[in-house]
Formats: C-alpha cells, sequence, structure tokens
C-alpha cells in the first residue's frame, strides 16, 4: 500500500520536493496545496497528476482526511 502525501507549495522547492516524491513508487501525492491554486493546477498538469488541487480556504479538507499520512 502506498503512503498518501499532501504537498504544501509548489514553487521552486515544493516542486522539488515533489519530483522526488513522484519518482519513489512508495508514495502517492493525493493533494497539491497552494495559495495559488492556478498554480498548483499548471504544476499538477506539468507533472501529469491527478491531485486533487487545494487553495488556502480548503487546507482544512486535507487536515481532516485520515488517509493523509504525510505533509
Amino acid at each position: 500500500m502506498k503512503t498518501r502525501i499532501a504537498v504544501f507549495g509548489v514553487g521552486r522547492i515544493g516542486q522539488i520536493h515533489l519530483r522526488n516524491l513522484i519518482v519513489n513508487t512508495d508514495y502517492e501525492v493525493v493533494y497539491l496545496c497552494d495559495v495559488n491554486v492556478d498554480l498548483a493546477l499548471r504544476v499538477r498538469d506539468l507533472y501529469g497528476l491527478t491531485s486533487q488541487c487545494i487553495g488556502q480556504p480548503d487546507f482544512e479538507v486535507v487536515f481532516a482526511d485520515p488517509s493523509i499520512v504525510a505533509i
């Protein structure tokens, strides 16, 4: 079973972390979270992910998801 992860911040450093997570088959990036939802959507498309993109007003959704074990 894959470890389900949420990534907060998808700017330059966030994308470096994201690339490292993507190549590791033990992880599933479930959420991409950023104050700029448009950026999160572009990053999701850039890396061919199916992650849900969450903006700042909805960050609580991620914290309430019991399947997320790492942020």
